[in-house]
C-alpha cells in the first residue's frame, strides 16, 4: 500500500500545472518516489517521472 500511494503522489504532482510549465520549458525536474525500507534502512526507488512520461490525456494543460 506504501509504495502504491507513493506513486499515485507522484502522478499527483505530474499534473500540477508548475509542473506542466517547467516540464514545458526547461525539460525538468524529475519526479522521484522513494520509500525508506524499516527493515535494512536502505531507500528504494518506487518511480521517476520527467518531461517524457505519459500522464492522461485528461490532466494535460492545453494552454501552457
Amino acid at each position: 500500500m506504501i509504495e502504491l500511494n507513493v506513486q499515485e503522489q507522484v502522478m499527483n504532482l505530474a499534473k500540477n500545472s508548475i509542473i506542466q510549465i517547467a516540464w514545458k520549458e526547461r525539460k525538468a525536474p524529475m519526479l522521484h518516489g522513494w520509500v525508506y525500507g524499516l527493515n535494512d534502512g536502505l531507500i528504494h526507488p518506487i518511480v521517476e517521472m520527467g518531461p517524457d512520461s505519459p500522464i492522461d490525456e485528461l490532466y494535460v494543460f492545453d494552454d501552457i
